[in-house]
């Protein structure tokens, strides 16, 4: 147990260092047995961490398809922050996992690799999520702001590489590397106040952004890592936050409240 706490810290230093739903990791293994399970989640990641405001999720998953080396999986969670507001306007728009995110589900297909006791598994993933942002601006003239609202909406795909790290008795942990291309859609009714909230005078109801995606899981306790590259320049888009490279730093801490 001493070595396994070593091994913990170790990775854990290396790790903080440095969102595809942060569902928990043991539940996609295609020998898992579970078929259902419901969590409450408390996370905290690194817009978090700058503005003292933490999130609480309430997340499902479900074993949809199962054989001896192949599970499919689809996990969603519903979350609650203290704010979806421009202070964070570019994290909460590329980052599923930052702020109210109304609906955020993710279809897993994995498969175990051959080797020792089913330890590596590669899958692929494909996942949606729905959510409402506010920003205030402005207004000309005036001594006053302007609130204004619009929908995001994310589609990403992927693919995702699993590995049991280490288990006995009660004590577990996994790690898990994710690649992924991202479609950030604004829908056409929301396009004006979106493009007003982030200054752009340039319409711009969509962009690509590729996703790479780190994870470590120990018993409840999941830490991760999630780097976005946007396909957009200073053409496209006057909030530079919005160009080029960006990540989001998190911690998920799980607790079960029903599972079979």
């Amino acid at each position: 147990m001493k070595n396994f706490i070593q091994f913990f810290l170790l990775l854990f230093i290396s790790y903080s260092s440095f969102s595809q739903q942060s569902a928990s990791l043991n539940f996609l293994l295609p020998r898992n047995e579970n078929k259902f399970a419901l969590y409450g989640v408390g996370s905290l990641n690194s817009e978090g961490l700058e503005s003292l405001n933490a999130s609480g999720k309430f997340s499902g998953l479900f074993s949809l398809h199962k054989k001896e080396k192949h599970k499919i999986s689809l996990a969603f969670s519903v979350n609650k922050n203290a704010t979806n507001s421009d202070s964070t306007l570019p994290s909460t728009i590329l980052f599923p996992e930052v702020g109210t995110t109304a609906f955020l589900g993710t279809l897993h297909s994995m498969h175990q690799l051959p080797g020792k006791e089913g330890s590596n598994n590669v899958g692929f993933f494909f996942q949606a999520a729905f959510k409402s942002i506010q920003g205030k601006r402005p207004i000309v003239n005036a001594d006053r702001d302007t609130t204004l609202e619009f929908t995001n909406m994310d589609w990403s795909a992927g693919i995702t590489f699993l590995k049991e790290v280490y288990k006995k008795e009660e004590d577990m942990c996994y790690f898990s590397a994710s690649t992924f291309i991202s479609l950030v859609n604004i829908p056409n009714e929301d396009e004006a106040d979106f493009n007003y909230i982030i200054g752009n005078t340039i319409p711009l109801p969509n962009f690509w952004n590729l996703g790479f995606k780190l994870s470590i899981q120990v018993n409840k306790v999941q830490v991760y890592s999630d780097f976005r590259h946007t396909f957009l320049n200073e053409k496209q888009v006057s909030n530079r936050y919005l160009r080029g490279f960006n990540y989001n730093i998190g911690f998920i801490f799980d607790a079960d409240i029903f599972t079979r």
